[in-house]
């Protein structure tokens, strides 16, 4: 039997502190003269689940895309204010982009697979990074489709067009 007072000690919060991995400040976004995203202010906290909730138009994807520093690729597009990413700011001209791209990735709502193989969608970019063994991708292969719960949908059409996969699928697969 529980006494009262451990009872109560049970029953408090746990109090864990808080560390942010992004941290935009005075974040504007513009695509030539139309400013799309104005003066945000915001902490996006490690290891938790952030949601960005507006209508259409409203700019959740530029802003979203900003983060990946996607719409350098936008010849009129530009940015103001800071994002720090873990105390960094990536909008700094000198951040090789590349890099960043690997630290943080982005799947959006429309899945956008290589017009290729399962399997080569997989270990492209593996590939690029040089591992050439082919135990070791079938492995990585195997343990991210199973991680994004495809692995037994998929396993035995690795070698078929990712592209004849449902879009559910599609998207588990670009997530993997």
């Amino acid at each position: 039997m529980i006494n009262l007072m451990e009872k109560e000690k049970m029953e408090q919060p746990i109090s864990v502190p808080r560390q942010h991995v992004l941290e935009m400040r005075d974040l504007s976004i513009f695509y030539g003269e139309k400013q799309a995203v104005y003066h945000v202010n915001m902490d996006i906290e490690k290891n938790a689940v952030t949601a960005l909730i507006g209508p259409s138009g409203c700019g959740k994807s530029t802003f979203l895309r900003n983060i990946n520093r996607m719409n350098d690729l936008i010849p009129s597009a530009r940015s103001e204010g800071e994002i720090l990413y873990e105390g960094l700011n990536i909008l700094d001209s000198k951040i090789n982009v590349v890099n960043l791209r690997r630290e943080i990735g982005m799947v959006f709502q429309k899945p956008n697979p290589f017009p290729k193989s399962i399997y080569h969608n997989m270990t492209h970019a593996l590939k690029y990074a040089g591992e050439r063994r082919k135990a070791v991708l079938d492995e990585l292969v195997e343990e991210s489709l199973t991680k994004a719960a495809l692995w037994d949908e998929v396993k035995d059409r690795l070698h078929s067009s990712a592209l004849s996969l449902s879009g559910g699928q599609q998207q588990r697969l670009c997530i993997a």
